[in-house]
């Protein structure tokens, strides 16, 4: 049993919006940091990067816990879970629940960029690269029917609201450009426009799913949508998703390649299932020549899904046979049965797949994609050679709001190399993670970008698990290699100041 709660509590805790590195904001010489801010100007005269090697990021997380919340030691030094008979933490996991858990995860693959400075004081970048996008809402308010076993009679009477839910993942293609000008040496602002290209969607939410009644007999109510966007064959969807023929899905069917040649098989799956458009926009000023102030409003957009289908979802049905699940009942000679348990949970789903309602087709749909909003301040120092910084992080989508802020310092011990650490005060886990980032730019040539945020830096081995991150509600990291030239400018022969100096705006034309 331990070692099945254990893989199912790993993933839960490891999968809050689709976000960049943020102590990639902190790496000066890194080429790719225009994607945090427009106005940004990389520090060399052009760069090209290619493939997904020229960069390409990922991260996972969820909003609420981590490993150690289902898992911890004992104090007889065993591991156990929270469901433990007698070093448990059942009822203050409970009561730690918050209404929902956002898990997210998501991807950017990059396939070209490349930006060059425009005479003195502009510069231009564009990009291509794919991003992967999905994000899960969960209702706790089942848990506590599902994990208290026996303490639910038949007789209890449960009143249970699982609504909100929802699930939406999303792949998409953007191609765009940007400019970015110094106005002068206080003010810099750049802007974005990207054209999306979607490949594919897959979303549920539900406004309604009440669960009332009790464990002899329990009553669905709910309302809800689904929309799928694709290269699938959405006629035959309603049927091929029933209860009846999951576990059997017809893929031939679902992607037309029954009876079909290999070119027109091949030209639907290509053809894009929608498209859109999006915005950056962003400024920094510096009022000190120490100090700098940034602001940027990222992937404000939307992608229109035209090969496309968005069902409603219902259902208001009463079955039986639903209870609580006593996890005591699956042990046998101190083995845990996990096909039992599988099989008694497929047999309580099967009553809830065939009451909901798949009707109402239509062909298409218009989402928008996570805008993000970033707010930084960072100071310069010893001639630039040490950075104290501030980011903060807003990202909204579908109404659901997630803020992380990071503290990070960042140091050139020699020109060509940043090196940076961060610390998330939002969202870090138990205070156990720090970021981390270097980027390397040897004058012209080649630069190289690591970084990444919530690196854990504590670890659990249980049972025949490899080694796990304990403490950590996600992880986040990002890699760059680019071409770089003109990164070796003359040097400014004024020596270093310690002491703030205002900034005379003077009008670069």
């Amino acid at each position: 049993m331990k070692k099945y709660l254990l893989a199912i509590a790993f993933v839960f805790a490891l999968g809050v919006q689709a976000q960049e590195v943020s102590t990639l904001y902190f790496l000066e010489n890194a080429p790719m940091r225009h994607l945090v801010n427009p106005a940004f100007q990389p520090v060399s005269k052009g760069y090209v990067n290619f493939s997904p090697l020229g960069y390409s990021s990922s991260w996972v997380g969820n909003n609420a816990y981590t490993l150690t919340d289902f898992v911890y030691a004992a104090p007889d030094g065993s591991t156990v879970t929270v469901l433990h008979p007698e070093y448990g933490r059942k009822d203050a996991f409970l009561k730690s629940l918050p209404k929902s858990i956002h898990m997210q995860q998501d991807a950017t693959i990059n396939w070209l960029g490349f930006g060059f400075r425009l005479r003195e004081n502009g510069y231009i970048t564009v990009q291509a690269m794919t991003r992967i996008d999905s994000k899960e809402a969960v209702s706790t308010a089942l848990f506590p029917f599902l994990l208290n076993g026996e303490a639910v009679s038949a007789t209890s009477t449960v009143g249970l609201n699982l609504g909100p839910s929802r699930l939406a993942t999303q792949i998409y293609t953007e191609v765009g450009g940007g400019y970015s000008h110094k106005i002068n040496d206080m003010w810099t602002v750049g802007g974005k426009f990207k054209f999306l290209i979607g490949t594919a969607y897959l979303g549920t939410s539900f406004s309604q799913m009440d669960l009332t009644g009790n464990t002899q007999a329990l009553r669905l109510q709910a309302q809800g949508d689904l929309q799928v966007a694709g290269p699938i064959n959405y006629e035959a969807l309603p049927s091929i998703l029933s209860y009846e023929n999951l576990g059997t899905i017809d893929y031939e069917e679902l992607l037309w390649m029954e009876e079909q040649s290999v070119s027109s098989i091949v030209s639907k799956i290509t053809k894009p299932s929608g498209y859109g458009a999006a915005l950056d926009l962003g400024f920094t000023v510096t009022p000190l020549k120490q100090l700098q102030v940034n602001v940027s409003l990222n992937d404000l957009g939307f992608i229109n899904w035209t090969n496309a289908s968005q069902f409603n979802l219902s259902a208001d049905t009463t079955f039986t046979g639903v209870g609580p699940l006593n996890f005591d009942d699956y042990m046998v000679d101190g083995q845990f049965m996990a096909d039992s348990l599988t099989s008694d949970i497929l047999t309580q789903v099967e009553g809830l797949a065939n009451a909901i309602k798949i009707d109402n087709p239509k062909n298409r749909f218009c989402r928008m994609i996570t805008t993000k909003l970033n707010i930084g301040v960072d100071g310069h120092f010893f001639d630039n050679r040490l950075s104290v910084g501030l980011l903060s992080k807003t990202m909204l989508y579908k109404g659901h709001v997630n803020e992380e802020l990071t503290l990070g310092v960042a140091g050139k011990p020699v020109k060509w190399c940043n090196i940076a650490l961060s610390y998330s005060l939002l969202n870090n886990g138990k205070f156990s993670n720090i970021g981390a980032g270097l980027s390397i730019m040897p004058y012209d040539g080649i630069n190289l970008t690591l970084a990444a945020d919530y690196i854990p830096t504590y670890y659990a081995s249980v049972a025949d698990l490899a080694i796990l991150p304990s403490r950590s509600k996600g992880l986040n990291v990002a890699m760059g290699l680019s071409i770089v030239w003109g990164t070796n400018p003359k040097k400014d022969k004024k020596a270093p100041t310690s002491e703030l100096e205002m900034v005379e705006p003077k009008e670069n034309l």
